[in-house]
């Protein structure tokens, strides 16, 4: 956004890895007491209103480098969740970009195919190849943890851009990322300024990317605790069902809530919301509102778009953490002074109130400091 700029170290906020198991199902969130009351619900729905107005302005600082050292050469690669998700795509390349313009060898990414078996494949083979590190975008490795152990035993620098690998992982892999349990209470409030404290809700996670459950449980939490009377469906989702016309669990949704049963329906993440977007108005059910995270290219141009369905998407500084990740990955190889906060990067909420700042917006519309591709270039001594 403008006015934003690159600044010095702030302190680390740490996101928790202890991921809640999900379970399906639709429940009233409560009911009785204080929070029946008209009062009460119109307090909740104002407080939800102030909050959002802050959460349009986005942060006014980021996490990152203030001290200029000579990242060397290397050799890295970069592997995504999947081609098929268009966040992973596009931010694969991203980072690779990011490294060549630091100095260090990487080639082309390459696509995870949201499996297991390949992304430990690609661990192994960069071993074998004597890589300086990799970044994985939006890969959960701990269901390749036996990978992961050999690599960081071998010495490679892990990157995980996007990711909650967890404690367990320490000094092996470093988490580049936004605060996801953030992200899910922006959506929250969000939801509850408009719907209010009757607001009926569904959503969808995906419990191979822990980061998914964890923005998607912590919206729980938020309606939970401040809405007794809003009701929420939370049901599972597989990447692979990306692929599939509706995807099907939203088509099955749909024909298990008709019309007039439903005021938001939210997205893991763009890739799934952009569809679902597509598939209401296909279907013409116009009749509830769509919220995704990431903020990427398509969902902006979504939202843009000023489609009926599309009400909101909570962003990440995606770009910005591809280029931290490769920063780091060198300052760990040269020894050269590291920085904090980089595990819990601010969030921005995009709403029709902003989206135009976001369209068409270089080098990508994702929320970022301003100038911070040659701020990382003066930092290298490559401007």
């Amino acid at each position: 956004m403008t006015g934003k700029r690159l600044v010095g170290v702030v302190a680390a906020l740490v996101v928790s890895a202890a991921v809640l198991s999900a379970c399906g199902g639709s429940t009233a969130l409560g009911s009785g007491g204080p929070g029946d009351s008209a009062a009460a619900a119109g307090d909740v729905q104002a407080t939800a209103k102030t909050k959002v107005a802050e959460y349009e302005k986005g942060p006014s600082t980021y996490p990152g480098p203030t001290e200029a050292f000579d990242p060397g050469t290397g050799k890295a690669e970069v592997l995504a969740c999947g081609f098929g998700a268009p966040v992973c795509a596009s931010q694969s390349q991203v980072a690779v970009t990011a490294l060549k313009t630091m100095g260090w060898d990487a080639p082309p990414p390459v696509d995870g195919q949201f499996s297991p078996q390949v992304e430990a494949a690609f661990l192994d083979r960069a071993v074998a190849n004597k890589l300086d590190g990799v970044v994985l975008v939006a890969v959960n490795v701990n269901t390749i943890k036996a990978s992961v152990e050999r690599a960081a035993a071998a010495g490679l620098t892990i990157m995980c851009t996007q990711c909650v690998s967890g404690p367990q992982w320490q000094g092996k892999v470093y988490d580049v990322t936004v605060d996801f349990a953030e992200q899910g209470e922006i959506a929250a409030w969000q939801v509850l300024a408009n719907a209010g404290p009757k607001a009926r809700i569904a959503a969808f996670d995906d419990p191979q990317f822990a980061s998914a459950v964890l923005r998607q449980q912590s919206f729980k939490k938020t309606i939970e605790s401040n809405c007794p009377d809003c009701e929420f469906t939370l049901t599972h989702f597989a990447a692979a069902d990306l692929s599939k016309p509706g995807p099907p669990s939203f088509t099955a949704l749909l024909a298990s809530h008709p019309k007039g049963t439903l005021d938001y329906v939210i997205g893991h993440y763009d890739g799934l919301g952009v569809q679902m977007s597509n598939t209401a108005k296909n279907a013409g059910r116009l009749d509830f509102k769509i919220g995704s995270y990431d903020g990427s290219p398509d969902g902006i141009a979504s939202l843009a778009g000023d489609n009926p369905p599309n009400d909101f998407d909570v962003a990440d500084p995606f770009t910005y953490e591809e280029w931290a990740a490769a920063d780091l990955m060198a300052r760990i190889k040269v020894g050269a002074p590291s920085w904090t906060g980089y595990d819990a990067m601010p969030s921005t909420l995009i709403t029709q109130n902003n989206v135009k700042e976001y369209v068409n917006k270089k080098p990508d519309v994702f929320p970022a400091p301003e100038g911070y591709e040659e701020n990382f270039k003066k930092l290298w001594g490559s401007a």
